[in-house]
């Protein structure tokens, strides 16, 4: 993931401004995306959420214990007020020192919107280990969409992550 410093972060309110504006902008595919989530995650289990921005979507899925990282110091400030009786921590999610340093193990772990912005996806999907069981539920849920400011990420399903999913998905033992 990029340095914060790389990330060219705007002020905090404008952060703020621009994913609550999104998140309206696309209000129903982002309540049919919840909607989806909720039938797949039951409330009351352990949920780690990496990329988590403003924490809308862990709020939504009432986790009995909800732990939310993102990188942008803005989005985790505005989490922690809104859902104070969930953890959300300023961090890299591709530091595996930070990675183990999560009270895991999780009953599921949530990527939602995130891929693109990594540098490599496979080596944290391997570095999630230390934070399952072999029931821990990883969902991954990324749309890239062309023409947006992230449009220069590279698209991380066209490489080794997207070889990695294709790999786990025909597994017999693989549960989606």
């Amino acid at each position: 993931m990029r340095a914060p410093e790389d990330c060219a972060f705007r002020t905090q309110n404008e952060e703020i401004t621009e994913r609550t504006k999104w998140l309206r902008k696309a209000a129903f595919f982002h309540r049919e995306d919840l909607l989806y989530l909720k039938f797949l995650i039951p409330p009351g289990g352990r949920v780690l959420e990496l990329g988590c921005g403003n924490g809308h979507l862990l709020g939504a899925l009432k986790p009995s214990f909800g732990v939310g990282v993102d990188c942008n110091p803005a989005l985790i400030a505005e989490a922690r007020k809104n859902l104070p009786h969930l953890t959300f921590l300023e961090g890299n999610i591709e530091d595996e020192a930070f990675l183990r340093s999560l009270s895991g193990p999780f009953d599921v772990i949530l990527i939602v919107d995130t891929l693109g912005v990594l540098d490599d996806c496979q080596r944290l999907f391997e570095n999630l280990h230390v934070l399952c069981t072999r029931d821990t539920r990883l969902i991954v849920a990324y749309f890239p969409i062309s023409g947006t400011r992230h449009s220069s990420s590279p698209n991380c399903l066209d490489g080794a992550c997207g070889s990695l999913l294709k790999t786990c998905w025909r597994r017999p033992t693989f549960r989606p």
